[in-house]
């Protein structure tokens, strides 16, 4: 995926636009919404938004609890110091 090699990069705001293109087509394909969402939790965290990852974060395991990208959220989470009731 192009997204993660631009993440494994450094290019976060690279990686920050191509997510949101995937997520704004995320109706067509939305299984890929999953790990889209983590993504961007993850492309944010290396731009130093961490309150915006840690939103995305909760988004994410609001929305799609039984994922594996939720499971690996929640984790981020308890990484950064957020409580996760989940």
């Amino acid at each position: 995926m192009r997204t993660t090699g631009m993440l494994n990069a450094g290019d976060y705001t690279g990686a920050l636009s191509d997510i949101n293109g995937a997520i704004e087509l995320g109706d067509e394909v939305p299984d890929a919404l999953h790990e889209a969402y983590m993504l961007k939790g993850e492309a944010l965290e290396g731009l130093g938004r961490k309150s915006d990852a840690i939103a995305v974060y909760q988004f994410l395991l609001a929305t799609y609890p039984e994922s594996g990208a939720a499971y690996q959220a929640r984790g981020r989470l308890v990484e950064l110091g957020v409580p996760c009731a989940h």
